[in-house]
């Protein structure tokens, strides 16, 4: 008998003439220990993840095999409309054909979401439910992204990865642009992502399908990492606004993305995280390519740092200064001119903005689209090149 049992034997006389009532209370105890033991187990567990699917895991191959393909995965959450953007993955160019394995990661509670998720039997899905109290908005969001980038990078071992949100519907060369693109993540170590976003992708600057930039300022909405860079910033990944994270100098390093003049992608997505106003002037009017491009006519190497800064410079250096009322009083601009205009505070760059029906959100003090703080505008007939007093301007709102 159980030293324990010994003292309820003591303490309770009907044990001894009941030993069956003694047993079932033998067992009752065992039961509750284990209980502790196995509770104790699951919470540990969802520190992490309360809920990961393993189709993940059961409907893909091995890690050796996944290292030629690139992951796709869509991020949801609970928009009903996100059948919009997965119509526009599956009606892309090249999507049943180039190594891409798809995936749907949800990171909230919605059933109505998640059942209608799993009708699209070429993507994967994993599901990411904080099983803490729930925090909205961007917690919630950032925690999601570090789950799912886990499971993709860390267990699945693919070596880059594109993540397309929700509210994002993509052109029909989305993957070919991609494609393209890829291997200047490899061959240029200053280039820190693809992204399929144009900040400033307007009717009147988007004009040349085959051209693209580089920026210091993290594009977002359809972009491509590769697990090396995950390697490097991961431990240091935020509890909120994970796409700043990408935006600090202490992370970013100096290193460029590489975006379209044209989007690859545009935001359905009124009701997000960002604001209903800001994404009305600044979001809503930013269209996705629809022309078809030959991309065998595209030389990635004129992207890579060396070159793009090259030719980046003579331009800006052969452009014609001017301020802007000399700018505005121009009737006539001949073709592929240049020309630049100084501004030397937060003050007069939000002028420059409202000027250019452009965005004056900056982070850290780059602008959007920047590259070396300096933003190339393509109007058409000529460009113009907004540029700083000095490298060190404040050009953030103080809070």
């Amino acid at each position: 008998m159980l030293p324990n049992m010994r003292r309820f034997d003591k303490k309770w006389p009907v044990l001894r003439r009941w030993p069956f009532l003694k047993l079932m209370l033998m067992v009752l105890v065992v039961l509750f220990v284990v209980n502790i033991l196995y509770s104790s187990a699951n919470l540990y567990n969802e520190r992490d993840f309360s809920r990961s699917s393993s189709d993940a895991t059961n409907n893909t191959s091995s890690a050796k095999e996944l290292k030629t393909s690139i992951a796709v995965v869509v991020v949801s959450c609970h928009r009903s409309d996100v059948s919009e953007c997965l119509d526009s993955i599956m009606n892309a160019n090249g999507f049943s054909t180039l190594p891409f394995d798809y995936y749907i990661s949800q990171g909230c509670r919605n059933e109505k979401v998640s059942t209608l998720v799993k009708t699209y039997h070429n993507f994967t899905y994993m599901e990411f439910i904080p099983s803490n109290v729930y925090n909205p908005g961007y917690i919630s969001m950032s925690w999601h992204f570090k789950s799912f980038l886990t499971k993709i990078f860390d267990e699945l071992q693919y070596p880059k990865v594109i993540l397309i949100e929700d509210d994002l519907l993509i052109s029909a060369d989305f993957f070919e642009y991609f494609m393209k693109m890829k291997d200047l993540l490899d061959i240029d170590e200053t280039v820190l992502c693809i992204s399929a976003w144009n900040d400033n992708g307007y009717h009147k600057y988007a004009h040349d399908t085959y051209t693209f930039q580089r920026t210091e300022f993290f594009p977002g909405y359809g972009w491509m990492i590769t697990k090396k860079l995950w390697d490097e910033i991961k431990n240091g990944w935020p509890d909120r606004y994970w796409d700043e994270y990408f935006r600090n100098p202490l992370i970013s390093k100096g290193r460029s993305c590489v975006y379209p003049e044209v989007s690859r992608t545009e935001n359905i997505g009124k009701f997000g995280t960002s604001g209903t106003d800001f994404y009305l002037k600044y979001i809503l009017p930013i269209k996705r390519n629809t022309q078809k491009l030959n991309y065998d006519e595209i030389q990635i190497e004129n992207l890579t740092i060396e070159k793009y800064t090259a030719s980046f410079i003579e331009l800006y250096q052969k452009a014609i200064p001017v301020n802007i009322t000399h700018y505005d009083a121009i009737l006539t601009f001949a073709n592929h001119s240049y020309y630049k205009i100084e501004f030397k505070g937060r003050e007069s760059y939000q002028e420059l903005c409202n000027k250019f029906d452009i965005t004056y959100s900056t982070r850290y003090h780059i602008p959007r689209t920047s590259y070396h703080k300096i933003t190339l505008l393509n109007l058409g007939t000529h460009k113009v090149f907004l540029y700083p007093s000095s490298d060190s301007l404040e050009l953030d709102e103080k809070n």
